[in-house]
């Protein structure tokens, strides 16, 4: 996904190139023409996504706060930029082979990548966050929490599964004190099997322990596109 981004930069200098060339022949001409507008529309739309960005400002704030409906938006974005990342052109043949692209390939590749760049800026705004959000968010989750815990030996996700499958137990139990018994050894499981990472928030712990399993599918998603002058 960050390539994707970096790659406005690199596209605006192949347009150039692709422009002097032009001057050498009407099929250059033409292809100078399929590279250069996908990169001037590209720009517009960022434009139009930073200015988006800007009247959503977020402020990270001085200590570590997730709620319930952030994660919610941030999982849903994650599940977006990862469909995404399936369908990039850059996973395409074309950046297989030994061989450079010809002029036609890379403008279908330009092509390609700003419909992807667009992808992910329409996936921040149907998700309704940021990038300032998602990357606060992308840090707390991943690596604040989950990266420690993984360090030490502890999976979240299989703590999770255990806790889940006794409070699906404890649901369809119809013995009230059976029930009540198994309700208490998921909590007590989860609070010995994970213990919270030093300094991070007790009912933010709880929150993203209760997601583990979401959490986990995603986290090989890469990062979304950063706005220009850095994250």
């Amino acid at each position: 996904m960050k390539a994707k981004g970096c790659l406005i930069g690199a596209a605006v200098g192949l347009g150039l190139i692709a422009l002097f060339l032009a001057l050498l022949g009407p099929t250059l001409v033409r292809e100078g023409g399929r590279i250069i507008g996908p990169i001037a529309k590209i720009k517009g739309e960022q434009n139009e996504f930073e200015a988006w960005a800007a009247g959503h400002r977020f402020k990270a704030p001085e200590s570590v706060t997730v709620s319930a409906e952030q994660l919610d938006r941030f999982l849903k974005l994650r599940r977006l930029l990862d469909a995404l990342d399936q369908k990039s052109p850059l996973r395409g043949e074309v950046m297989e082979r030994d061989r450079p692209p010809t002029l036609a390939e890379v403008g279908d590749l330009i092509e390609g990548v700003g419909g992807s760049v667009a992808g992910q800026m329409a996936a921040h705004r149907e998700a309704s966050m940021p990038p300032a959000e998602y990357h606060y968010l992308e840090r707390i989750i991943y690596r604040t929490w989950l990266r420690p815990l993984r360090a030490g030996g502890l999976d979240p996700l299989a703590v999770a599964r255990a806790a889940k499958a006794l409070n699906d137990l404890a649901a369809s139990e119809k013995d009230a004190a059976i029930a009540g018994r198994l309700t208490r050894l998921a909590q007590g499981l989860v609070a010995q099997r994970v213990p919270l990472p030093e300094g991070f928030p007790a009912e933010v712990h709880a929150l993203l322990l209760a997601r583990a399993a979401e959490i986990d599918a995603l986290i090989d998603v890469g990062p979304a596109i950063p706005m220009r002058g850095g994250r």
